[in-house]
């Protein structure tokens, strides 16, 4: 709040507008130094064509936001807000992570040339798998399900090839209310996913909200660190209040279509056990009012915490299926805030400890008998594709705009090629050798679906190593002064 206060003070002294509605979105660029998950959403609906961020992470709640928008994201550009000046020329490439300024003639047309080339590997990927079952090639059916945020996002799924929605973020009808959703607000967006669906399974992930993920309408302890402090079920469990009503338009909904319930971020049997009797109760209240509801809605656990890993044989007695989210599961594991990019180098998800760490739930889950999904980035990245299949999931789930190419790679494995692979990457010692093994079989077996092209353009260049989305020209269009600079899309379609 005293954050909030000073920027608005200092936008008045500076005479600096309080929106953007005087500045031309439609196409531009924003340039500034953060982001979080709410501006993420409201510069999106502004209809900006990507963005560049001085700080953040690949994986933070904000990129993953802007990824399943399909819009152009990089962060952890140092200085940038020093480097540019009105008028310069700005390519961002969000799937080689790069940000060139002020390119000269040719590096122009090469990155127009590099964005159509990804765009038409797109379209052929997905008219190569489109029409077919995602099936190895050793007749192992493999679900495929889309991480979304909002209902507009459910047909582009279906279209691209998902089976269900693997995991519904819910916290995004709070993140940009000055009010808390009533319930039957919550029961309609609920009954409004499951209608578009038509009859295709829906994940629906409890609240996560905490950490940078701060709506406007609860208040949440914020602590020394927001990200180790009150956030996900720790919140629910908190304000039983809030997670009835959630509860309640959750249950009344599932009797529109089938659905599943899942908790984010358990760290403990005694945390499941607690949210598992919310459920009963709220169940108990609705059979008393006669209100309808299914009454076998599968109860998940997201396993994003080395505790829960290590410990899936005990929260497999209390629940019905798995999902890893290894987004925070790698944060957490190597002490790395994810947010912040000084560190975005220790969070590697080849490194041994990570898949030794996803060895060990995938055979306890598999082993106790229940589901397991991966539902993290790497699950919409196809080059770790034969490492989960390796590791014996048969459940993943992305942004849809990852589908194509993961289902292409599926319909070509067998499943033992990745088998042996895994074998082989669990001997090794470090981070470099698994990524070597990893990266070089993935990218002579599958070079149209891990295609990168290699080129050193003359221009000053920032590196952000992650694949992310293709590419935008852009040229600056406003006077630095603001916490978020517009910068206007030059030439081209839109990544």
């Amino acid at each position: 709040d005293i954050q909030a206060v000073g920027d608005q003070l200092l936008r008045s002294i500076l005479g600096l507008s309080e929106s953007f509605s005087s500045v031309p979105t439609k196409g531009a660029i924003g340039v500034g130094s953060t982001l979080s998950p709410i501006d993420a959403l409201r510069l999106s609906r502004m209809g900006f064509a990507g963005i560049v961020t001085e700080r953040g992470g690949k994986t933070s709640h904000a990129a993953i936001i802007l990824r399943g928008l399909a819009l152009p994201y990089v962060p952890g550009i140092r200085d940038l807000c020093d480097h540019v000046r009105p008028e310069d020329t700005l390519i961002v490439d969000g799937g080689r992570g790069e940000v060139i300024l002020n390119p000269d003639h040719d590096t122009l047309i090469l990155f127009q040339k590099r964005r159509d080339a990804k765009i038409g590997r797109t379209r052929k990927l997905l008219r190569a798998s489109q029409t077919q079952p995602t099936v190895t090639a050793d007749g192992v059916e493999i679900e495929i399900g889309a991480n979304i945020e909002r209902l507009v996002e459910v047909r582009t799924a279906v279209d691209l090839g998902a089976k269900s929605i693997g995991l519904l973020r819910t916290e995004f009808l709070y993140l940009n209310c000055p009010q808390l959703p009533t319930e039957e607000e919550q029961y309609r967006d609920a009954v409004a996913a499951l209608t578009a669906l038509g009859g295709r399974m829906a994940t629906f992930r409890t609240l996560d909200i905490g950490g940078e993920k701060l709506p406007p309408c609860v208040r949440i302890p914020g602590g020394p660190n927001p990200s180790l402090g009150v956030r996900a079920i720790r919140f629910s469990l908190r304000r039983p209040d809030i997670f009835r009503v959630q509860l309640r338009a959750l249950y009344r909904a599932s009797a529109a279509g089938p659905m599943r319930i899942m908790f984010p971020l358990i760290s403990s049997v005694a945390e499941l056990c607690a949210a598992r009797q919310v459920c009963e109760s709220v169940q108990e209240e609705l059979e008393r009012e006669g209100v309808p509801y299914s009454r076998h809605v599968p109860i998940g656990a997201m396993i994003e915490t080395p505790s829960a890993a290590l410990t899936i044989d005990h929260l497999a007695k209390s629940c019905d299926f798995f999902s890893i989210g290894t987004n925070d599961l790698i944060q957490y594991a190597f002490a790395a805030d994810r947010d912040n990019h000084d560190v975005a180098h220790l969070c590697r998800a080849l490194h041994p400890a990570v898949v030794r760490l996803l060895k060990h739930a995938i055979d306890a889950a598999n082993f106790a008998n229940k589901p397991i999904a991966v539902c993290g980035d790497i699950a919409g990245d196809s080059a770790f594709t034969w490492v989960l299949l390796g590791l014996g999931v048969r459940e993943l789930s992305m942004s849809p705009c990852d589908i194509p190419a993961v289902r292409s790679v599926i319909l070509a494995t067998r499943l033992s090629e990745a088998e042996e692979m895994v074998a082989e990457a669990l001997e090794l010692e470090s981070a470099r050798e698994v990524e070597d093994l990893v990266m070089g079989t993935m990218r002579r077996r599958f070079p149209l679906e891990l295609a990168v092209e290699r080129a050193e353009p003359k221009a000053h260049r920032h590196h952000f190593h992650r694949q992310i989305h293709p590419p935008i020209v852009a040229t600056v269009r406003r006077e630095a002064g603001s916490a978020l600079e517009t910068v206007s899309q030059h030439g081209g379609r839109r990544g």
